[in-house]
């Protein structure tokens, strides 16, 4: 092989390696990039994720927990005085002057029922921190009065279809009757006995009011014994012992009026 030839071959190849040196620098280009975006993404995905993070404990602190105010099969309810006032009814506005003190503020929102005085669990009958009083002339075992966008309304007790007259007062029984029964050993001497069922007025003492149609009319039948309680006064509750032998509380709710 001539000198020629050898410049001839050398000229043949130069150009691969000039494209090899070519295809070098693109993967290195590529590289470098990589390694510069990498940085870029990792800090923008951060700041992403302590945005988010920032306005979901803005949420928690500021406003509270996102808490559902749909009731489903549970009845708007306020606790207040030991006892549930149902929000269910059209709120009835009552006058100032019928307004007596004021007894306390409704505390917080809870689901699906409040258990503790002040709670409440909806917000389209109650809201945290309107006032509530008594009404004069009224019982607050029957109803009381709370103050929403400057006018007062009544709410009423909740009760059930099922109560006893007793004494001239009206107890109502709250409960379940299979879970919410009184021990014996709370139970003090007897005061009386069922005497009727009934469906409407006039009441007179020893009746039994079945007022709604889901009432089990049978529970306690005439002769039932009605009983004291020794750890709760007649002004608080009575006890009647119902057909299975299980005692049965009954809350008063008010005084039995003249029909």
């Amino acid at each position: 092989m001539n000198r020629n030839d050898i410049k001839h071959v050398i000229n043949k190849i130069e150009p691969e390696k000039e494209i090899e040196q070519r295809l070098s620098e693109k993967i290195y280009k590529r590289q470098c990039n990589k390694f510069v975006l990498k940085p870029i993404f990792l800090v923008t995905v951060s700041l992403a994720i302590l945005i988010c993070f920032g306005i979901f404990g803005y949420n928690f602190l500021i406003k509270g927990p996102n808490i559902s105010t749909k009731q489903g099969s549970y009845p708007s309810a306020l606790m207040w005085n030991n006892s549930l006032y149902s929000g269910n009814a059209v709120p009835k506005e009552i006058n100032v002057l019928e307004v007596g003190n004021m007894v306390g503020t409704v505390a917080k929102q809870v689901i699906p029922m409040p258990k503790h005085n002040g709670e409440f669990n909806d917000v389209s009958k109650f809201s945290t921190g309107n006032q509530l009083f008594l009404i004069k002339n009224v019982e607050i075992t029957e109803a009381i009065a709370i103050l929403r966008d400057g006018k007062y309304y009544r709410i009423d007790r909740s009760v059930t279809s099922l109560s006893i007259v007793w004494d001239n007062k009206i107890y109502n029984f709250e409960g379940n009757f299979d879970e919410d029964t009184i021990n014996q050993g709370n139970i003090d001497t007897s005061i009386g006995v069922v005497k009727r069922i009934i469906v409407r007025k006039p009441y007179k003492n020893g009746d039994i009011v079945a007022s709604g149609v889901e009432a089990d009319k049978t529970i306690f039948p005439s002769g039932s014994k009605i009983y004291l309680l020794k750890n709760e006064g007649p002004d608080k509750a009575i006890a009647v012992e119902d057909k299975n032998g299980k005692f049965q509380k009954a809350v008063y709710i008010k005084k039995l009026t003249a029909s």
